[in-house]
């Protein structure tokens, strides 16, 4: 199967150690100065309802900026038309602080509305979230997440959601699997009368922590992998075989915690909360490096921007994307507020014809 090539060495290079949190442009310039960050519900998923007049009047208090494209700050770019054969994958990284900073919560809403207006110039056939939905596991910021997502509900997007860290009760330096409210919100139940995943969708049993997706291009056929915080050995298991079932698509693996700084595998994804879990290297040696059809592993976790190749036990070539900005200062127009991440959402822009994807980092703010 051939893979893939992420365009231009240099590119990367350039977007990881040049970075600057003001230049919110198109093709954008990354900041990786920063540290890194310090399930489940069977029953049917409760209707949450969000009080829109408290999502407008968050919404009314974010800065806004006046001038072309409602910012005169930073212009967005001019707008490009892909060819026939194109099309594009979008990433959002750990909307944590996007679910509870006073001038912030809008954010989540404004990635969203970002991705929508940009559905047909992109050709955007797939989202993923790449954990820390939440920064405290509350029913309040989860209303956020899902008011947010559900933007992306009504406009037909397939989206793929993995709980992070922050995504579980933690407490006493622990982490509690079975205490997170994502299958509340981000359960089976959410996806099954949605007609954009009839037939898309599915699930390890009733936990939606671990899900997979399937979406087509053409002749391209693809599966995304959704693995919960620090997979456990069973869920690594249930993933093989799904891939095994699917010999004829291009499987991306999704999964919180797997790349650190410098590029390295995170070797503490399990240990930092005392439970059974793997690590990156694990879920590289017992998982993606297994089979010729991987070629694409996406985490957040880590307040870095890193791409890694390493060749799968096939000769195959895996490529490792990391993608986490919640630390950077939150800037507006006129005012910084303590961390947040400025709106950052990254795409991957699929150039068949060149076998290339072209990494662009976008802000919605």
């Amino acid at each position: 199967m051939k893979s893939f090539i992420i365009s231009g060495v240099l590119i990367f290079l350039v977007f990881f150690f040049i970075g600057s949190a003001q230049l919110l442009r198109a093709q954008s310039q990354l900041n990786a100065n920063n540290a890194g960050d310090d399930p489940e519900n069977n029953g049917n998923d409760p209707q949450y309802t969000y009080d829109k007049s408290t999502i407008d009047e968050t919404r009314a208090k974010a800065p806004k900026c006046q001038g072309q494209n409602g910012s005169k700050c930073h212009p967005l770019p001019k707008k490009e038309k892909l060819e026939a054969n194109e099309f594009t994958i979008v990433l959002l990284p750990d909307t944590q602080h996007y679910t509870e900073e006073p001038y912030s919560t809008s954010t989540y809403f404004k990635q969203a509305e970002w991705i929508v207006s940009h559905k047909d110039q992109y050709n955007i056939k797939h989202v993923i979230h790449l954990g820390d939905i939440t920064e405290k596991n509350a029913d309040d910021q989860w209303g956020i997440a899902t008011s947010a997502h559900k933007i992306l509900d009504e406009n037909d997007i397939l989206y793929s959601v993995v709980p992070g860290n922050h995504d579980y009760r933690r407490s006493g330096g622990k982490l509690y699997r079975n205490e997170s409210r994502f299958n509340t919100y981000f359960g089976p139940n959410r996806y099954k009368d949605l007609q954009a995943y009839t037939g898309r969708y599915g699930s390890y049993g009733d936990d939606g922590a671990n899900n997979y997706a399937l979406f087509e291009v053409g002749e391209l056929r693809f599966i995304v992998i959704g693995l919960e915080y620090a997979p456990r050995k069973d869920v690594l298991c249930w993933a093989n075989r799904l891939i095994q079932r699917h010999p004829d698509r291009r499987v991306i693996i999704v999964t919180h915690c797997y790349l650190s700084h410098g590029g390295r595998l995170a070797e503490d994804c399990s240990k930092k909360y005392h439970i059974e879990g793997s690590d990156g290297n694990a879920i590289w040696s017992e998982l993606v490096s297994l089979h010729s059809n991987a070629f694409l592993v996406l985490s957040g976790h880590i307040n870095d921007s890193e791409c890694v190749v390493q060749n799968g036990k096939s000769n195959n070539m895996v490529m490792a994307i990391l993608t986490d900005f919640q630390h950077e200062e939150f800037l507006t127009c006129d005012i910084i507020l303590k961390k947040g991440g400025n709106g950052w959402l990254r795409t991957l822009r699929f150039v068949p014809k060149a076998n290339r994807i072209d990494v662009e980092t976008h802000s919605v703010e």
